[in-house]
């Protein structure tokens, strides 16, 4: 299989991320400059409603994608019944705001290990298109499990207390997370132009002319021999 080919990224799952990381980076910027009370009333009033918009717009998504995309055509694409159970989470949030604030802190882990995973997918996907920067993604998807799994269940802490701790908890993260998908971007626009130079490439050598196996063709001319006309009577062929 060729090392070039076509990289295309879904939209869902790339504004998904990014919205993701915005949002850490956010909290964690709002907790740190103001004030920290306020801004954990703020989420937990809104948490459940923001929540639960966030699978509804989703579950949408996925549910006309699959009929504006034909993906019905398909018999293995689920993308219908992915958006109708991403719409029925999303509706359960709204009706019911407390268990989203019992499980934000929940919520927050799972979230910041999810974006620790697609850091570690981001940098397989750069290890296969050769690029040097797998290494940062990995780094960084790495380090992001390994805190949310020691903050969940190690050390927790109180997300919205607007201690440094989490403040740097949700800033770091997506930071992190923003700068892996930067680099994917990058990753994503080398590989696209050498999958263009490489069939240039390979075109200029098929057309290329075959050199001789012999550096120089060796030519053979036929000697040229003078005729000699003798004249009648002559004894000259017999002349010591």
């Amino acid at each position: 299989m060729s090392n070039y080919e076509e990289t295309k990224p879904a939209k869902g799952g790339v504004i998904a991320n990014i919205f993701a990381a915005l949002a850490f980076l956010a909290l964690g910027i709002c907790l740190l400059v103001l004030n920290a009370d306020s801004v954990s009333d703020m989420i937990y009033s809104f948490a459940s409603i923001a929540v639960g918009a966030c699978f509804i717009c989703f579950g949408a998504y996925y549910m006309i994608k699959y009929f504006f995309k034909q993906e019905y055509k398909s018999i293995c694409n689920y993308g219908f019944t992915m958006g109708v159970i991403l719409a029925i989470i999303g509706s359960g949030f709204l009706f019911l705001s407390n268990v989203v604030v019992v499980f934000l802190d929940f919520i927050i882990i799972f979230a910041g290990a999810l974006l620790g995973t697609i850091m570690l997918q981001q940098s397989f996907a750069l290890f296969y298109m050769r690029k040097a920067t797998w290494f940062l993604s990995f780094l960084f998807g790495a380090c992001s499990i390994a805190a949310s799994i020691y903050f969940g269940f190690f050390e927790k802490i109180v997300f919205f207390s607007g201690n440094l701790i989490p403040c740097l908890y949700f800033i770091i993260i997506g930071g992190l997370s923003l700068l892996s998908m930067l680099l994917m971007v990058i990753g994503i626009h080398g590989h696209k132009k050498e999958a263009n130079v490489k069939p240039a490439k390979h075109t200029e050598e098929v057309s290329a002319p075959e050199d001789s196996i012999f550096e120089e063709e060796l030519s053979f001319e036929t000697p040229v021999v003078e005729k000699v006309e003798l004249e009648p009577g002559s004894d000259d062929l017999f002349d010591e």
